[in-house]
This record gives C-alpha cells, sequence and structure tokens, in this order.
C-alpha cells in the first residue's frame, strides 16, 4: 500500500503528465487558476471598516476633497496586456495634511500608504484596485474637470469637503481668500455650496501668457464681513494657512 505521500506525488505526476499532453484540459486548468488568483486578490484588497456609515462618508469626503485639489485616481491599462494599474496619489505641502489624509485613507481602505518628502511638497501614494474603483465612482478628481461628489447631502460633509480642497488649493491674504483652477464649471458650483453656508464669492477669469496653456479661474472670498464666515463656518486644518486668516480676520475685527 502507498504511503500519503507517494500517493500525493503519484497524483501529481498524473496530474502534469495530463497537463503537458492535453491542450484542452491545460487552458481549462489556467483558466479556473486564473480565475481563483482574481478572487483571492480581490478579497485581499477589499476592506470592511468598523465605522459607522456616516464615519465613513465623513472621511471620504475628506479625501475626495484633497484628491481634487491636489491628487489624482488613476485607472490605466497597461500597454500591450489586459491588465490594468490602479493609483491614488496626493500631493501636500504640509505634514499636517499627510496626516489628516493617511487618517481617512487607512479607515476607509485599511491600506498603508507610501509618503516621501520631496522639496516643498509630499508625494503620498497607494497602489490599490479598490480604494482607485471606489473613489473614482464618488467623483472625478482630473484638473480640468474634477467634479464635488454628489453623496454630500448634508451641510457637514460639504465642510468637510471644501475645508478639505482649501487646505490644499487655498490662498489667503489680507483682503481675500482664493482657489484657482482650470476647471470653471467645479468652481461656479462650489461657489453655490459656499453660499449655502452665506459665503458670498466672486469668480474672475484670465489668460495666461502661454496661448497653448487653459484659462485660469479664480473664485475669490472677498471682503473682511465674508472671510470672517469662511473662517468660521469652513476655517483650515492647514495650519500656516489658518493662522494667517485668523491674523486677518482679527485685524479687521478690531
Amino acid at each position: 500500500m502507498l504511503s500519503h505521500s507517494q500517493r500525493g506525488k503519484l497524483g501529481s505526476e498524473i496530474l502534469w503528465k495530463k497537463y503537458n499532453s492535453n491542450e484542452v484540459f491545460r487552458n481549462k486548468m489556467l483558466k479556473k487558476w486564473k480565475e481563483k488568483r482574481i478572487i483571492n486578490y480581490e478579497r485581499s484588497e477589499k476592506f470592511f471598516p468598523k465605522l459607522t456609515e456616516h464615519e465613513i462618508d465623513i472621511f471620504k469626503s475628506r479625501l475626495c476633497g484633497f484628491l481634487a485639489a491636489d491628487g489624482s485616481v488613476i485607472i490605466r491599462k497597461e500597454a500591450g496586456t489586459n491588465r490594468f494599474h490602479y493609483d491614488v496619489q496626493f500631493y501636500p505641502d504640509h505634514y499636517t495634511l499627510v496626516k489628516l489624509y493617511e487618517e481617512a485613507f487607512k479607515a476607509v481602505y485599511g491600506k498603508e500608504l507610501n509618503i516621501k518628502q520631496k522639496h516643498n511638497f509630499f508625494f503620498v501614494r497607494a497602489s490599490s484596485k479598490f480604494a482607485a474603483q471606489n473613489l473614482a465612482s464618488l467623483a472625478n478628481f482630473n484638473s480640468k474637470n474634477w467634479t464635488i461628489p454628489k453623496f454630500l447631502k448634508t451641510k457637514e460633509l460639504k465642510k468637510v469637503w471644501l475645508k478639505a480642497y482649501f487646505d490644499c488649493d487655498g490662498y489667503v491674504c489680507k483682503n481675500y481668500v482664493q482657489v484657482q483652477s482650470v476647471n470653471k464649471t467645479g468652481l461656479e458650483k462650489m461657489k453655490k455650496v459656499l453660499y449655502e453656508f452665506g459665503i458670498k464669492s466672486k469668480i474672475y477669469s484670465y489668460r495666461r501668457q502661454q496661448t497653448a496653456w487653459s484659462t485660469n479661474y479664480l473664485l475669490n472670498i472677498p471682503r473682511k464681513n465674508e472671510m470672517l464666515k469662511f473662517m468660521l463656518e469652513i476655517g483650515f486644518d492647514h495650519p500656516l494657512k489658518c493662522a494667517k486668516l485668523k491674523e486677518f480676520t482679527n485685524l479687521f475685527l478690531g
């Protein structure tokens, strides 16, 4: 009688002999193994956060605001193959934003991030099919046509998105708070959302010297009372911008 290991070895030899000699059997096994690898990969990719639906929406609002301003969600088919490349990238200029982004990303998608500092900004990256596909289903993050997610139904979620966007792209000076974008439609929608908080803003445009460059649009929150409303209703998590806005609004209050 053969031992357990001998029977296993014999069965393996029979399997590989059939695999190498029978093309129909070989193709069937290749298809089966490929499907199994995909299922196992997708199972390992999926993450089920121990959060309430409201907490997940808060974190996703923050991620969408950050990525619309200073990030990208890449889903690209690799040349000459049927494989796709999935990447989520974020380029903040302050470590505070890195930590806020990291907190939200890990909470929702359970993924560790690759974080590198490059000169005056950080490069934060995650290769995750699950995260890329989920985020792409929520909004567009291309610089020319980023969108405000439709799931932002409450003022609380809209505030989180606005704060994240302004943390990245907001500029503060003595007379206004400003964001710039080549996406006029996006800024027009942002203007409407700001007005829901009682904050009035204006959109201007200018053509840059290089004729090949797209027209740039500026959304300004002008005058002391509107800046003060922005500080009280939205504000900044970016410490330098927050300090600047407090300084100027305190001057106005004085």
